[in-house]
């Protein structure tokens, strides 16, 4: 895609806040699990980024990516508080509006993130996925290793018992 760019917010602006949680409320839509069902309309999309807003810290990173003008997908590196778990992070809350899929810009997220992490300290990125999904070829896709499935882990935006896969990806040298 030509003028797309990824770009790590240190603050969340108003405009901002908007565009992401337009993008959040049509991905839910469009049926990825994300953590929301699909009664998530944009007040809950706003308020979570508002939160996520409020949140933005050493602990707490968020990458956007940009086209068109605007905010279509992002994605968040969390990393533990605790000092044993310093060396460790989760890759957390991927998306990409749908109208902008098939356009790599999803793995382009995930690369920023994971150099970012790699670069910072942290030797092993873990997330987790609906099994099964886009995502979850994503990342197979992007070289992170397949740790293990439960099945009937969390509900998809329809209200479907749907498995949970966990993945991990490290960089120990």
């Amino acid at each position: 895609m030509r003028n797309m760019e990824i770009v790590k917010l240190s603050e969340i602006s108003d405009a901002a806040v908007s565009e992401l949680g337009a993008g959040l409320v049509a991905t839910v839509a469009n049926g990825a699990s994300v953590g929301f069902l699909s009664d998530f309309t944009a007040s809950d999309a706003e308020s979570y980024w508002r939160s996520v807003r409020g949140s933005l810290n050493d602990y707490l990173h968020l990458w956007v990516a940009k086209a068109e003008g605007r905010i279509v997908g992002s994605v968040q590196l969390e990393r533990p508080t605790k000092k044993n778990g310093y060396v460790r992070g989760e890759i957390q809350k991927l998306f990409v509006d749908p109208a902008f899929r098939g356009q790599r810009i999803a793995s382009k997220l995930v690369e920023q993130a994971e150099d970012y992490a790699f670069s910072i300290g942290i030797h092993t990125l873990v997330l987790d996925t609906e099994s099964g999904s886009d995502a979850d070829k994503l990342y197979e896709k992007l070289d992170w290793v397949r740790v293990g499935e439960i099945p009937g882990y969390a509900l998809s935006p329809s209200g479907e018992l749907k498995g949970t896969t966990y993945f991990y990806k490290q960089r120990l040298s």
